[in-house]
């Protein structure tokens, strides 16, 4: 729903402070908006993965959606912000006050395509990969960490992840 259409002034005129503003390259401001957007296009690809399009469809709560799906309580974490992100985006509205505030899809969710994002930073600065990769990493085992069956480091600090 929201597309960037920004360039490179409008998005340095978002940082107001011009000491700070110079300590960024045009190709990480670049790189950091195609991140970004990266997330949110990974969010709404998790959204159809998890199944979770009905639920959003016909409004949901956080702590629903954890008893209904059978997710281990530290979910509420993640799904929290997943959904915000996705709100500020434009593709959820949000009904109520934390902690019951019921999300509810605007439309049909858009499957997400996070690899064009990432096609378009690496064009920009091949240098912009690792951010990109832990996020592949992470979202790979979702599933398995809101089911609780896997922690935030077994997941990004694996010997198999990280070889030394």
């Amino acid at each position: 729903m929201t597309t960037r259409t920004e360039e490179l002034p409008e998005l340095l005129a978002r940082i107001p402070d011009t000491a700070i503003r110079a300590l960024f390259s045009a190709e990480f401001i670049l790189c950091a908006e195609h991140f970004d957007r990266y997330t949110v296009e990974m969010l709404l690809r998790l959204t159809r993965e998890l199944g979770l399009a009905d639920s959003l469809r016909n409004g949901t709560t956080i702590a629903g959606l954890v008893r209904e799906r059978a997710f281990a309580p530290r979910a509420e974490i993640p799904l929290r912000w997943f959904f915000r992100k996705l709100e500020a985006e434009g593709y959820l509205s949000r009904e109520g006050e934390e902690p019951e505030e019921t999300y509810r899809s605007r439309g049909p969710m858009p499957p997400g395509d996070p690899e064009r994002e990432e096609r378009l930073a690496h064009a920009v600065d091949p240098r912009s990969a690792p951010p990109f990769a832990v996020v592949r990493a992470m979202v790979e085992h979702v599933p398995e960490f809101l089911r609780g069956e896997k922690t935030g480091e077994e997941i990004l600090f694996s010997p198999a992840r990280l070889p030394l």
